[in-house]
């Protein structure tokens, strides 16, 4: 059976719909996968804590030329001003933040020298670890 709107009952409803669709879309904390990085010290080099709202996957890290530090998280979204409060850490000079359609990659420009890199996740924890090692012989 067909049914006929009027012009101003359909424009009522599709204002409706795209008043609730672009509800959906603002931008948000909650819109966040990454809530922020801490950067905290420890006896042999530092650990970079990332928190995270959610389980994320496979998270790369490793350290390039001019000891930039690239970490890359896949299928998250981050609030880069939320996370530009870690230039303050005393071990990060710059940082930028790179968005691709499938990924994040955070680079970081480290002021020491680490001998070694790790990425801990832990099963309870959403968070993910970035643990920067310092043997003796530079510290």
């Amino acid at each position: 059976m067909l049914r006929w709107l009027t012009a101003e009952i359909f424009l009522g409803i599709l204002s409706l719909l795209i008043s609730s669709c672009a509800a959906v879309y603002t931008t948000s904390e909650s819109a966040y996968n990454i809530s922020g990085i801490v950067a905290e010290q420890r006896t042999n080099g530092y650990v970079l804590k990332i928190e995270a709202v959610r389980k994320i996957g496979n998270v790369e890290a490793w350290i390039g030329q001019d000891n930039w530090l690239y970490i890359t998280i896949p299928d998250t979204s981050i609030n880069v001003k939320q996370l530009n409060s870690l230039e303050k850490s005393p071990i990060v000079g710059k940082m930028h933040f790179f968005r691709y359609q499938t990924a994040v990659q955070v680079t970081l420009q480290l002021k020491e020298k680490f001998d070694h890199i790790d990425v801990l996740r832990y099963p309870d924890d959403n968070n993910i670890y970035v643990v920067l090692y310092q043997f003796k012989t530079n510290m």
